[in-house]
């Protein structure tokens, strides 16, 4: 009732070479890019605009297929977040189905956006904890590149969420390192630092639709 319209309105101004800042069909018009709902920057629903009709309407067919395609996307991201915390495969596939078809998760199919930010949550702490566990910078990046277009795909609550508890991780991680004495304290300093650059390459990705 809300998402179906919107994606149409947003791939029909698109396709006529405009960016939809206003939607004059809601009550006596409303800002349209500004409401973080829209999801305009994200790039599955700009995908949605292949299925354009001459009617300015997407197709619903199309846009089940994305939105399932997000489950199927979210398991594999699953599958490989618990491999790499050493769990077996059939401990992996168990993981990712109960994560996918769990009911907090299943029963929001009629808000996409919410499906579309769970998609990507298990790899986002893939590429976190691994920059964290090596020290290495690029996976730093990859964290905040998913997470930034995580964001964009238009859920406030969930992506406050999301940054509350990466934050929340790295912290917990520069904190048991230091306990542990595990590393050195400037090594621990060094790599919870590349946990601060992922959560601000998201924020600079972001700001193309807080701006």
């Amino acid at each position: 009732e809300y998402f179906f319209p919107t994606q149409s309105l947003a791939a029909s101004e698109l396709a006529n070479g405009r960016i939809p800042f206003w939607n004059p069909y809601s009550l006596g018009g409303m800002p349209f890019l500004a409401d973080i709902q829209v999801g305009f920057w994200y790039p599955f629903n700009r995908l949605l605009g292949l299925s354009l009709g001459e009617n300015g309407m997407i197709s619903p067919w199309f846009y089940q297929v994305v939105l399932f395609l997000h489950f199927f996307i979210m398991q594999i991201n699953f599958y490989i977040f618990a491999r790499y915390l050493k769990i077996s495969s059939f401990g992996a596939i168990i993981g990712a189905v109960a994560f996918s078809y769990c009911f907090p998760i299943f029963l929001h199919i009629i808000h996409p956006a919410i499906i579309f930010h769970w998609t990507w949550f298990p790899l986002i702490f893939y590429f976190l904890k691994k920059s964290l566990d090596e020290g290495q910078l690029k996976y730093s990046a990859y964290a905040g590149l998913t997470l930034g277009i995580t964001t964009l795909s238009g859920h406030p609550q969930i992506s406050f969420y999301f940054f509350f508890i990466s934050s929340i991780f790295v912290v917990w991680h520069f904190i048991s390192n230091l306990i542990a004495k595990k590393v050195s304290v400037k090594s621990t300093v060094l790599t919870s630092f590349f946990g601060v650059i992922s959560l601000i390459i998201a924020v600079m990705i972001f700001s193309i639709q807080f701006l």
